[in-house]
């Protein structure tokens, strides 16, 4: 039986934290004094990963985008869009403020942590607060 059960909705404020870090890494870039093909082609990158990161994190649309998680005491279950689950433990790497969830999840028979950022908007109404109480109690 899981202590939370949660859905993950697309969130307006991440998008806004990813849209200003990342046209703030382009402004910094420009103001470089690189080749202009180089940072035609750094500027490529940011895009690529501002696009990729708002498809999967903000927008949900790629098939590993996750859906909704659920969490019993230390190991997290998470399903994706692709229909896949992922089960793993909660990493002492997790980030617990009252603004925003950095969940980080060691996955079951892999070496590789996946990191995750929640802020109140992509949970339901009540629970991102429980969820924060949750983590900081285990």
């Amino acid at each position: 039986m899981a202590i939370i059960e949660a859905a993950i909705r697309p969130s307006l404020l991440l998008f806004f934290v990813l849209m200003t870090s990342h046209l703030a890494t382009s402004i910094v870039l420009l103001s470089t004094n690189l080749p202009v093909e180089i940072q035609a082609l750094l500027q490529a990158m940011i895009f690529g990963s501002f696009a990729y990161y708002f498809a999967r994190d903000c927008r949900l649309c790629l098939p590993g985008s996750w859906t909704s998680l659920s969490l019993d005491n230390d190991v997290v279950s998470v399903k994706r869009l692709d229909r896949g689950v992922v089960e793993g433990l909660i990493t002492p790497k997790t980030v617990i403020t009252s603004y925003c969830i950095v969940l980080g999840i060691e996955k079951k028979g892999n070496v590789s942590t996946s990191f995750r950022v929640f802020f109140p908007d992509a949970l339901a109404v009540g629970l991102f607060r429980e969820m924060c109480v949750l983590l900081r109690m285990r």
